[in-house]
């Protein structure tokens, strides 16, 4: 593969001065987002800013200039912040170094340390980047969130609430009291008619944002008060049930530092989705008969995938109700044999 796109002109300058400085190379990048388990790639053409200090094959570019670049594409980071960016290091390819921390909005603007990343001699130039959230792990920064139910990121998907009660207030509010924000600032954190206080109210903030960054969530959100058919539904059940599973039971720590040694419960989780209790073992039940009977799965039947894929007329035989009474009396009938 040619060193560069392009010949420079030399200028009468020493082509060992000259040689890759100033001039685009096609530059692949590896988007490794750690907040939400994804990963996706961008090609990109990066101004290839020097060789100071590189091994032969290497070279250097500006960080500001790969993220202005990566933010034009598809595989842009997205979501709310703040986040911070890094690529493996050098010697121990296990580690990180960063080199930015900023709202997304502001990450192609920010101040980046070091200025230069290093690309290695390879026959495809690439550069691996990982995005965490600022703090470690799952932490998603409630020091610095608003007093306000919402991230701290003008781009972030913004979960909009009334002025004086969490959203879907009639299943929220039976789960959770009178738990409003404006409850939340002069209550005691160990009020006992809302274990936690204020704490919770920054666990909720966060869960709830951790719910809008996973696939699935705008399919989820739209189904809300929604007559679904059977192939709607299963997407529904698998999304609420991956994330109880993520998330429930695990230690606070992980998502946040304001309540540390305490444990997300399934209330919290039902809070965060918008859902009561009965719906959120309903999921969890219908997800695991359909991933027993459903396409693919140990106890695979044809009968039951016909019926997943069913779409009938409203309004008998559709529903989730409908839908979850014919795979636990299908279960009923065909009970999991011993061996499996």
């Amino acid at each position: 593969m040619p060193e560069h796109e392009s010949n420079p002109p030399t200028h009468g300058l020493p082509s060992t001065l000259l040689d890759g400085c100033f001039y685009k190379r096609t530059l692949q990048l590896y988007v490794v987002d750690n907040r939400i388990g994804s990963k996706s790639s961008a090609t990109i053409g990066a101004v290839v800013a020097d060789r100071i200090g590189c091994a032969p094959g290497e070279w250097r570019v500006e960080a500001r200039h790969v993220l202005e670049e990566l933010q034009k594409t598809i595989s842009q980071i997205s979501g709310p912040g703040p986040v911070k960016v890094g690529v493996p290091d050098i010697a121990f390819p296990e580690f990180t170094t960063y080199f930015v921390e900023a709202s997304v909005k502001k990450l192609t603007t920010a101040s980046t340390s070091p200025t230069h990343l290093v690309v290695p001699a390879n026959e495809q130039a690439s550069l691996t980047l990982r995005v965490e959230y600022r703090t470690t792990a799952l932490k998603l920064i409630c020091a610095d969130m608003p007093s306000e139910y919402r991230a701290d990121d003008d781009d972030a998907p913004q979960v909009q609430f009334p002025k004086d009660f969490v959203p879907l207030t009639a299943a929220r509010q039976r789960a959770h009291g009178s738990y409003t924000r404006r409850d939340c600032s002069p209550r005691p954190q160990n009020s006992p008619s809302q274990p936690g206080g204020p704490r919770n109210a920054e666990l909720l903030v966060a869960l709830t944002d951790l719910v809008a960054l996973r696939p699935g969530y705008q399919m989820f959100d739209e189904s809300r008060h929604t007559v679904l058919q059977n192939p709607d539904i299963v997407p529904i059940w698998k999304f609420i049930a991956a994330f109880l599973k993520d998330y429930c039971d695990k230690d606070i720590s992980e998502i946040s530092d304001r309540a540390p040694g305490k444990r997300i419960t399934k209330r919290l989780i039902c809070i965060a989705l918008g859902i009561g209790e009965t719906c959120l073992k309903q999921a969890e039940d219908g997800a695991r008969l359909v991933g027993l009977y459903g396409a693919g799965g140990k106890c695979e039947a044809a009968k039951v995938i016909e019926e997943l894929e069913a779409r009938r007329d409203a309004p008998t035989g559709i529903g989730k109700i409908r839908l979850l009474r014919f795979l636990r009396d299908w279960e009923a009938a065909h009970p999991i044999p011993k061996d499996i």
